[in-house]
């Protein structure tokens, strides 16, 4: 008797213990399935929280360009941020970031050019035109020892800066709207109201009491804010898909001052960009772990 109770006990034993160690076991391994299985599915919730919440808010680009401007051959470069709002306001904030300041006429921002799609505009109507924060209005006049400025924190209106806009193809990409403050040889129309001449926005710290700015036409320091009404969108929100800046005063920017601009990512998409590498990496550290144990 006694020996076949120890026959039948012994295995009854090791079966009670592997039922013992696998229990302990079961929620670690729950655990870590949940969490894998999970972290794709937090993802995409989060993913889609961010889309529901942004295609409710305006939509922002942002470019930036530098290069060297043939009219000078000095390296410019300007920003340009754009802002879309669901009624068809886009708010262009165009800023000269030259280091060292503007140099000279040559080194002037004048224009901008950009594409607009999914939908493309029927055409753009510039509404206002104020001065950025920290930004200045200049007034340049007279010649030689007798160069007087007057600076004035007034916002500049509409100016002389247009939306007649001819077309730009440079780099094998064609631009399909812009903002000048100049004729720029065919490819803007010359500005109305104004001399269309050696105007633009210069880079903060440029010294306006130098001979090459002795015309009287108004300048611009640092950054201006268009206002410009998008037709044919509706309640849609283009997007930007290209853009390019124009330095120089002697009309000839399709060729020695066009600088073209790159998109920079905003925020919210490298907020995302993020949270998909965390949830990525925590997936494969959860499962080298697992192959490890």
């Amino acid at each position: 008797m006694n020996s076949h109770f120890l026959i039948f006990n012994a295995p009854t034993e090791r079966v009670a213990d592997r039922f013992l160690r696998d229990r302990k076991r079961t929620p670690n391994r729950i655990f870590r399935r949940l969490i894998s299985a999970g972290s794709f599915a937090v993802l995409s919730a989060l993913l889609i929280a961010f889309a529901s919440i942004d295609s409710k808010a305006d939509q922002i680009y942002t470019f930036t360009g530098s290069g060297t401007v043939g009219e000078t051959g000095n390296t410019d470069s300007a920003k340009a941020t754009f802002d879309i709002a669901a009624s068809g306001l886009l708010t262009i904030t165009l800023q000269n970031t030259t280091v060292g300041g503007t140099l000279s006429h040559g080194d002037l921002l004048n224009s901008i050019v950009f594409s607009l799609a999914n939908p493309t505009p029927t055409g753009i109507t510039l509404n206002k035109i104020s001065l950025g924060a920290g930004s200045e209005q200049i007034e340049v006049s007279g010649s030689g020892k007798n160069i007087t400025v007057d600076k004035s924190t007034v916002a500049p209106g509409k100016s002389t800066w247009t939306t007649q806009f001819n077309g730009l193809t440079q780099n094998k990409v064609t631009y399909g709207f812009g903002l000048s403050d100049i004729g720029q040889n065919g490819i803007f129309q010359n500005p109305t109201g104004g001399a269309g001449g050696k105007n633009g926005i210069a880079a903060a710290g440029t010294n306006f009491a130098q001979s090459d700015f002795k015309e009287p036409s108004p300048f611009y320091s640092d950054t201006l804010v268009f206002q410009v009404q998008l037709a044919g969108v509706g309640n849609g929100m283009p997007t930007v898909t290209d853009a390019g800046f124009i330095f120089g005063t002697n009309g000839t920017g399709s060729t020695g001052g066009f600088v073209p601009a790159v998109s920079v990512p905003e925020p919210t998409s490298l907020a995302l960009a993020a949270i998909g590498m965390g949830c990525a990496g925590g997936v494969r550290a959860l499962r080298r772990k697992k192959i490890l144990a």
